[in-house]
């Protein structure tokens, strides 16, 4: 095994701002509507990476070609792929949209190697099938048979819009591709992320109208704060993986998420850790260390 390098650590390490997001999320309940609190995490993080690139390479590059690229991995990840995924949980539940939706590696790898050449060893295609299996051991649960019947046309929708949502997330990362070879990275998240903020301001200001919260208390500002700073490091990482190590393995490092959050949960929120955890922790890990080992 070669020694893993900066790209792979990127996408390790996205992973684990997206596991300390969830948990920053849960921290602040459900009071807050899902929109509120990305518009807010997102302006938090539009701020960060303007001082970065104020700070930093103060570059355009190539702008002009970028921005649209970057405006549709938005688009088709953010809004689009996201709504389908909510829309699917609503018909079939979350433990059967979660996984199918979260497989998202899996379209990436083919269409990364259709569009990018990108070519993977059999040990790393093996680490995505494992990784992939660990997401689906942590998100499949236990299906009441009143839930949802299986074969109404709601859940073939829902499984189709899981399906949809996980090809769409795919391409938003798959755009960022030749993007990165066009603008510095801390531009490319400067437009990522403050594109992102004003296409969730559409539903997340009529939700901070309706909410009755106070949100001038400390422990609310330190939490959005902290959701802002995950979402830099957190986009940051990722597209440092997509530009070094390609769209397919950063697809799958990123998505490690659900390991790291398993045992994150344990140590912060005290969240018991089940045999099934256990195997999927390590069913995470060993996909992570067959895809590093290029």
């Amino acid at each position: 095994m070669n020694a893993i390098g900066w790209g792979e650590i990127a996408g390790i390490t996205a992973a684990i701002a997206a596991a300390v997001s969830s948990l920053q999320v849960r921290a602040l309940g459900a009071s807050f509507s899902v929109y509120f609190i990305n518009m807010m995490r997102c302006g938090v993080a539009f701020i960060g990476f303007a001082l970065i690139w104020w700070f930093g390479s103060r570059d355009f590059g190539n702008w002009q070609y970028a921005v649209p690229f970057i405006a549709i991995g938005v688009v088709f990840g953010l809004v689009i792929g996201d709504t389908l995924y909510f829309s699917a949980i609503t018909r079939i539940g979350p433990g059967r949209a979660t996984p199918i939706a979260m497989s998202y590696p899996l379209p990436t790898v083919i269409l990364a190697s259709i569009l990018f050449k990108e070519q993977l060893s059999w040990l790393q295609l093996l680490g995505i099938v494992i990784g992939v299996a660990a997401i689906w051991v942590i998100a499949a649960r236990h299906h009441d048979p009143d839930e949802l019947p299986d074969e109404s046309r709601q859940y073939l929708i829902g499984v189709a819009f899981a399906v949809i949502a996980s090809v769409f997330w795919a391409i938003g990362i798959l755009v960022l591709r030749p993007v990165l070879a066009a603008v510095p990275i801390d531009f490319a998240n400067l437009v990522r992320v403050g594109f992102a903020a004003s296409m969730i301001s559409l539903f997340g200001i009529p939700a901070m109208r309706r909410t009755n919260i106070k949100i001038g208390r400390l422990r609310v500002i330190l939490l959005i704060l902290g959701l802002g700073l995950t979402v830099v490091v957190n986009s940051y990482c990722l597209t440092t993986s997509i530009h070094r190590s390609g769209a397919a393995v950063a697809s799958i490092l990123s998505s490690m998420a659900p390991v790291f959050a398993a045992p994150l949960g344990w140590l912060v929120l005290r969240e018991p850790v089940t045999p099934r955890m256990m195997i999927a922790i390590a069913l995470g890990i060993t996909g992570i260390l067959l895809v590093v080992a290029n």
